[in-house]
């Protein structure tokens, strides 16, 4: 599991680092319709691996079957506000910076919310211990 999650992290964060730099790759020689295959397909590697690794994160055990659909419930309410969220400003810059901006802004993002979720992560493992 740990190694499915290390793969979806790289291959996300790779795949927008491809998109957001494909002008620059362009000016070296690599055409869009490389980078571009490059990127979406990073992206569909790392987006089929989200849902499994969450799963198998997920511990159930404790709850009951109304108790599981209440967590399933937020969970894809939580991801609809912050798909939404991230549209809204994706529109924006897309708008008004361009794709590369777009796919910069977003790969630092994404960086910045997996330092923060392992920083998270790590706090509340160390009080439990």
């Amino acid at each position: 599991m740990k190694t499915l999650m290390i793969a979806t992290l790289v291959c996300m964060f790779s795949a927008m680092l491809v998109l957001g730099y494909s002008e620059r790759l362009a000016y070296l020689g690599v055409d869009y319709f490389v980078t571009g295959l490059i990127g979406i397909s990073l992206l569909g590697l790392g987006s089929g691996g989200v849902r499994p690794a969450t799963m198998a994160n997920l511990d159930l055990s404790s709850l009951d079957i109304l108790g599981r659909v209440s967590l399933f419930a937020r969970m894809e309410r939580n991801f609809g506000i912050i798909n939404g969220v991230l549209l809204a400003i994706g529109a924006y810059l897309l708008a008004n910076n361009g794709f590369q901006t777009l796919m910069l802004w977003l790969s630092w993002l994404y960086l910045f919310a997996l330092g923060a979720l392992f920083y998270v992560s790590r706090t509340v493992r160390t009080k439990d211990a």
